[in-house]
């Protein structure tokens, strides 16, 4: 494993993502908006931050990145093409590794979230009817946020750059002051968006209070703070019925993947044309005779792992997940089969979006916060209500002495392909426990966050490389 890469150069953090770019940032995924002619009328705007939304769901959809971060190391579910990142080798020369590494496209987003902000602030108010601008500003300055978040989860110091065009070296910035502006920025504009979306059509995909509570406790979380966590869990369940949020019944579960559902607080979204593209995990899962051939890259999931938390025989019905058991090397999950209306055999084409929070897992997190404060009986409550849902056995101490593991493990089997994974076990300090590769050592040098890629050093002396990859 090559883990000293701080030598291969370096990088000027603005320039790399902005000055190669700086057109494509004032494009519209459709439409082609030059610097005179934007930023004249709220349209403008509204196309700007469709923008910032397919910027930011780029690096999420480059060789399953979503899933190379959050998934794929914890090894409950196993791919080819990621099979180096189970065993941490995240230093490698590999061509897609090295697409992981960089922070480049995460920034091209942020730098067009600041774009945003400081042209419209020269916008006049008038020009604003289907919303205010203080929406649009609370919007993009959510977005930006969770954006932050999700960076520091990947490489835990980040730099914070809040400039549209910045040329300026930055240094990283303690992961813990990235959230302390992530919560600043989440608060701001709680009060500027709405506790649910006007049309269904924007369910989840455009930013609401729920959406920034939901931030804000897992911002909590991460840095183990309990208290305040629970706090920001308790706003969510007041506002269920207002947010007009849902567990959907089971037999509906695929409309929670589809996306745009009940169960959804925020998530990436694909229109028709573009799911069947970007959406990676119902096609990488599928098999004969479903598909005409296997992909190369077909993911499955180790039998251990499908007969601890799948085990045959139980009422649970999201054992209808794991299919192909009988094929103990390539167990298969249908989580994902979302298919599309012009599926084909010979042209497999699924939907489904990118979801980042969605309300069962918001259940589980506030269960897991209520046994970290020594309220079992209201974390049992939560508990049971996601595994009632899948009338799964409700909680029992004489089996399941240990709550808050239980609690942990319902995370892990009702989330599982999704993207949150390895996060659980990096908040939870549990990563060695379920990755031979990481010893606690190696946790404590860093080695739960990925290398800072060598473009980010070119020309920036201010970079330094996370420890663990230093040497």
């Amino acid at each position: 494993m090559m883990k000293n890469i701080k030598n291969i150069g370096i990088f000027l953090l603005a320039i790399s993502m902005l000055s190669s770019c700086e057109k494509s940032l004032l494009q519209d995924p459709k439409t082609t908006i030059t610097v005179n002619t934007a930023w004249q009328s709220e349209g403008d705007v509204q196309a700007e931050i469709a923008a910032a939304y397919s910027f930011f769901r780029s690096p999420l959809t480059t060789y399953y990145a979503h899933y190379a971060y959050g998934e794929f190391r914890a090894g409950d579910i196993k791919t080819p093409i990621a099979s180096n990142l189970e065993r941490n080798d995240l230093g490698t020369d590999y061509y897609t590794v090295d697409n992981w590494r960089d922070w480049g496209k995460f920034y091209r987003a942020i730098a067009q979230c600041n774009l945003i902000l400081e042209k419209t602030a020269a916008m006049d108010n008038v020009l604003f009817t289907a919303k205010p601008k203080a929406y649009y500003h609370a919007e993009i300055r959510f977005l930006r946020s969770f954006i932050y978040f999700y960076m520091t989860r990947i490489w835990g110091d980040v730099p914070l750059n809040l400039e549209g065009v910045n040329k300026k070296p930055l240094p990283r910035l303690a992961k813990e002051k990235v959230w302390e502006f992530c919560i600043q920025e989440a608060e701001a504009v709680y009060d500027a968006l709405p506790m649910q979306v006007t049309t269904s059509s924007e369910r989840g995909i455009k930013p609401t209070k729920i959406a920034v509570l939901a931030l804000i406790s897992h911002i909590h979380m991460f840095n183990h703070n309990y208290e305040a966590a629970e706090k920001a869990l308790e706003q969510i369940q007041t506002n269920e019925a207002v947010a007009g949020l849902e567990l959907l019944p089971f037999n509906k579960f695929k409309e929670v993947i589809k996306g745009r559902s009940k169960e959804s607080i925020f998530e990436i979204n694909f229109n028709d044309k573009e799911a069947s593209i970007y959406s990676a995990l119902g096609a990488s899962f599928a098999r004969p005779p479903e598909i005409k051939t296997k992909i190369s890259e077909a993911c499955n999931i180790p039998v251990k792992v499908a007969d601890e938390l799948f085990p045959l025989g139980t009422s649970d019905l999201r054992n209808q997940w794991v299919t192909n058991r009988a094929n103990t090397l390539d167990i298969t999950l249908n989580k994902f089969d979302v298919k599309a209306p012009d599926f084909t055999a010979t042209a497999p084409k699924y939907e489904a979006n990118i979801i980042l929070l969605r309300y069962a897992e918001i259940l589980l997190l506030h269960a897991e916060v209520l046994a970290r404060n020594n309220k079992p009986n209201e974390a049992i409550a939560k508990l049971n209500k996601v595994r009632s849902r899948s009338t799964a056995a409700l909680y029992d101490a004489t089996t399941e002495p240990d709550l808050l593991q239980a609690i942990l493990k319902e995370r892990r089997k009702e989330l599982i392909g999704e993207g949150y994974r390895w996060y659980d076990l990096m908040r939870t300090n549990k990563i060695p426990e379920f990755n031979n590769y990481i010893t606690p050592t190696h946790v404590e040098e860093g080695a739960a966050y990925w290398p800072v890629s060598a473009y980010s050093f070119d020309g920036n002396p201010y970079m330094v490389q996370t420890s663990f990859w230093s040497k």
